[in-house]
């Protein structure tokens, strides 16, 4: 049969043999944005040969061809083009179609049955049309997309989507004799599962179901086909048999993965023209499932996350570089350690990916991806045994189960004598490690020295081309971040010598509290982190009968300071010296973003201020608040075994071990400061390069890239050269994570981690306070002494430090949800601390215990329970905090 020639301003929208009408496919159909978002899927699906119930769709043309000069809104639709339009509309019911045309006309606007939003509802639809009243009902669906539904359906959206200006199109079909009908979802839109197809059929059309007035049979289906479920209305009487439920999901599945992603579908079962022929199914309308952008996939693979530890060293928001480059130190770092720890080279590269996956970063923060984390264990020997170190490694609360460890394994359990032949190889790993410690130490200072740019070099990467600058960073890599050896081994068997001798103290009833331990590791001598405190009193002593001087470094602006200075050399000296030695040691130190004391002094010279404000009220040269006490000896403790007994000796080496381990630890920490510091002044110097080419609207701009994307303009090897347009979207993003409720401290995920974020929205940590109406708290002790005094909420230290503290007649005790190396410069300002994350091995910690500052962790949610100015008393060794009764006044 020959095409009809129809009329420009309306379309077919199924054509295929069936209806004598030429077959359109998807790739000749024109103007699919003029059909609006439900006739353009439909006429795509008709293209591709799916079974569409024909129609025709009036274009938004047609609107303007009705106005009538000096017309705003058309009155009437010309009589020929309405009588064309009924010709064509009974050509095409005639063959599918009993006698009698009814029609169906419903809008098909622009902004309809989109991927994000489906305006479902927001227009008007016209059912059982005659066809002398169809001038009436396309009148009133164009009416409808003026209307204040759909505007107000619009401005209630959380993305802002636009409504679509102007007159939508018409779809226009034969009302369908439809014995059953109903909607099929190729994806469970309440669930979010998307390996279940999840049908709804009632008797007869499916209007009153699509409104929500009817209630309908449902059926569940697995992707295989496999019925899952059935819940029919009448359960002697199912709308729908199982093979017509079969043949339905099979044809829902095959037409979203022709439109490119799960649909939700309207569907009528046709009775047959003709007595006695088949019945038939239809599609009556297709669109994608909004919901499932925000439902994760209970079916999915779980995922576990983690912040316990991590958020020391990265709290907070934090940006592209930051996260690139610290993802790549965690996958070259533990790969390393596996090869330390005796697995061969061929098990490492064939499970690179799981290394790559140590930590994620949602919503602006860091996480550990603890599944990956118990992967890379479970390379090594005895995995079921050490499982519960790498949770005490990680400062995780709660384990995994014995049986979804064994889920995890990477590598198939070994026949025990094998395992026993891999311990002992670990063992003698171990053993060879410990002994050549010292060594590996010595090679990687040599390292470090031979890599990392001394204070004269450092000023001359400002002339340094952008070629030059990778090729120095690329060797911090090779040569550093890819041979972390000493520093990584070093960590490994502080925590065990840790563990160890925590736990023979506890199994010999010698330390019920914990107290002997900590104070065991109190006093270290060497620990290079408790070096800028020191310079910081030794610089006070050149303020002394300087009173003005002191409140202006409590107080003032640093350029108003670096004036004062001026007269006073050798205290200009030390303070250079400091920079030179301890400028990366800043507050947020490993964060790319972070200015370094280099880059803004300012904290370092208000921590100067407190310090020397402390000595002209002949304060202790570190806390504490009247009325204070504090004993850092060890406490009332059963007594030890004697020296020469075998547990005294093994206790006596232990204790002996662990003092150098964590004395080094923390050396070598200090170490990753300067290597992180130098890394970020090359990536940035490359953000002063590009700014200066113009790919960058400024410097600073660079945190926003990742670190290879940086690199690749100079190496040639970037899939986007757009540097300007990626920073437009990240600063963007790191605004919005910026200004959300941060995510819970642990939370688990199904299938892709970004869905049901929202979801897990954290509501404010609850304290774990006592009975006395939220005024006592148990904490982890971390560093002895008690003392009493006000207390200063610190949520952003470094605007803390700014707003001059210092200025203050006591110091206060400092409240805050995570520290992080960089808190040393606020030790001046403080009679003690309080933090809701940490523990005894943090560096905070072991600070605090160096310089006498009592210190209480392990507070989930105190900083939202206490308020700037509440008094409390806190025990360090104890970990107990104590909120007291305001000061009686005039009493």
């Amino acid at each position: 049969m020959t095409t009809t020639a129809l009329p420009p301003c309306w379309q077919p929208l199924a054509a295929g043999d069936a209806h004598g009408f030429a077959a359109c496919a998807a790739s000749d159909c024109e103007g699919d944005d003029q059909l609006g978002g439900k006739a353009a899927p439909l006429r795509r699906l008709a293209g591709l040969g799916f079974p569409v119930w024909p129609g025709l769709v009036l274009l938004p043309e047609a609107f303007h061809r009705c106005l009538a000069p000096g017309e705003s809104w058309p009155r009437r639709i010309p009589q020929t083009l309405l009588a064309d339009l009924r010709r064509d509309l009974d050509r095409l019911a005639a063959p599918v179609a009993a006698p009698g045309l009814r029609l169906a006309v419903r809008s098909s606007a622009r902004c309809e049955d989109g991927r994000r939003h489906s305006f479902a509802g927001q227009f008007t639809t016209e059912l059982d049309v005659a066809p002398a009243d169809l001038e009436a009902a396309i009148l009133r669906v164009w009416a409808s997309a003026f209307a204040a539904g759909p505007a107000d359906y619009a401005r209630l959206l959380a993305d802002g989507a636009a409504l679509a200006s102007g007159p939508p199109a018409v779809l226009i079909q034969p009302m369908l004799p439809a014995v059953a009908a109903g909607v099929a979802f190729a994806a469970d839109p309440v669930s979010g599962q998307w390996g279940v197809t999840l049908i709804q059929a009632v008797p007869g059309l499916a209007a009153d179901l699509v409104a929500g007035r009817a209630a309908a049979d449902q059926d569940r289906l697995d992707r295989g086909g496999r019925i899952l479920e059935r819940r029919p209305l009448r359960p002697d009487q199912p709308v729908l048999d199982a093979a017509t439920v079969q043949d339905l999901a099979r044809l829902v599945r095959r037409l979203s993965r022709a439109l490119g992603a799960p649909q939700d579908v309207e569907w009528a079962l046709a009775a047959p023209p003709q007595a006695g022929g088949p019945s038939r199914l239809w599609l009556l309308q297709a669109r994608p499932i909004t919901t499932l952008g925000q439902l994760s996939d209970p079916d999915g693979a779980p995922g576990l996350w983690d912040n316990s530890n991590i958020v020391e060293s990265y709290s907070g928001v934090t940006t592209p570089l930051t996260f690139s480059f610290a993802r790549r130190a965690y996958t070259e770092v533990y790969a390393q350690f596996c090869r330390f720890m005796g697995v061969d080279a061929a098990t490492v590269l064939r499970h690179r990916a799981v290394f790559a996956t140590m930590i994620g970063f949602h919503r602006g923060r860091l996480y550990y991806n603890l599944q990956s984390w118990y992967r890379v264990l479970s390379l090594l020997p005895g995995y079921g045994l050490n499982a519960g170190f790498l949770e005490q490694m990680l400062g995780v609360r709660e384990g995994l189960s014995p049986e979804r460890r064994h889920q995890l394994r990477l590598e198939p359990p070994s026949h025990p004598l094998r395992d026993l032949l891999r311990l002992a190889g670990t063992g003698t790993a171990l053993l060879a490690n410990a002994v050549g410690l010292e060594r590996r130490r010595r090679a990687f200072r040599e390292r470090l020295d031979r890599v990392l740019l001394g204070p004269a070099e450092l000023e001359a990467l400002g002339d340094a081309r952008p070629d030059e600058l990778v090729a120095h960073y690329r060797r911090i890599e090779t040569e550093l971040l890819s041979r972390w050896d000493a520093p990584l081994i070093n960590d490994f068997y502080a925590m065990v010598a840790y563990g160890l001798l925590g736990g023979l103290l506890r199994r010999w009833g010698l330390d019920p509290e914990g107290g002997r331990l900590n104070a065991w590791i109190t006093d270290l001598g060497a620990v290079i982190s408790a070096e800028p405190p020191r310079r910081i009193r030794a610089m006070a002593r050149h303020l002394e009968g300087c009173p003005g001087l002191v409140a202006l470094l409590c107080t003032g602006s640093a350029a108003q300071i670096q004036r004062a200075l001026a007269p006073l050399p050798a205290l200009r000296a030390e303070l250079k010296a400091y920079l030179d030695d301890f400028g990366d040691r800043c507050l947020e130190e490993l964060k790319l973003e972070t200015p370094t004391l280099r880059d803004d002094p300012l904290p370092l010279l208000r921590s100067l201020g407190a310090m020397a404000r402390a000595g002209e009220r002949s304060d202790p040269p570190l806390p504490c608040s009247a009325p204070c006490t504090a004993s850092f000896s060890e406490p009332a403790a059963p007594a030890l075994p004697r020296p020469g007994a075998l547990r005294g000796l093994v206790l006596g080496w232990l204790r002996r071990r662990l003092r150098q381990l964590v004395t080094q630890r923390e050396n070598l920490r200090f170490e990753r400061t300067r290597v992180f510091g130098q890394a970020r002044r090359l990536l940035l110097e490359l953000g002063q390069r590009y700014a200066a080419l113009g790919w960058l609207e400024r410097p600073g701009d660079a945190v926003f890239l990742e670190v290879e994307e940086l690199l690749a303009m100079v190496e040639g090897n970037g899939s986007c050269t757009d540097l300007r347009g990626l920073v437009a979207v990240r600063r963007a993003e790191w605004r919005r994570h910026r200004a959300t409720r941060p995510l819970p401290r642990r939370f688990e995920t199904r299938g892709l981690p970004l869905l049901g974020l929202e979801a897990l929205a954290a509501d404010p940590p609850q304290p774990r306070a006592g009975e006395a109406g939220g005024d006592h708290w148990q904490g982890l002790g971390c560093s002895p002494g008690v003392v009493r005094g006000r207390v200063a909420l610190v949520r952003d230290p470094r605007r803390w430090l700014e707003a001059g503290p210092g200025a203050s007649a006591d110091r206060p005790i400092l409240v805050a949800a995570a520290t992080d190396p960089g808190w040393v410069l606020l030790f001046p300002h403080a009679a003690g601390l309080l933090v809701e994350r940490g523990s005894v091995l943090s560096h905070v910690a072991i600070v605090a215990r160096e310089l006498g500052l009592p210190m209480v962790t392990e507070l989930g949610g105190i900083s939202g329970a206490l308020a700037d100015g509440d008094r409390v008393e806190l025990d360090g060794r104890s970990g107990q905090v104590r909120r007291l009764p305001p000061p009686v006044v005039g009493g």
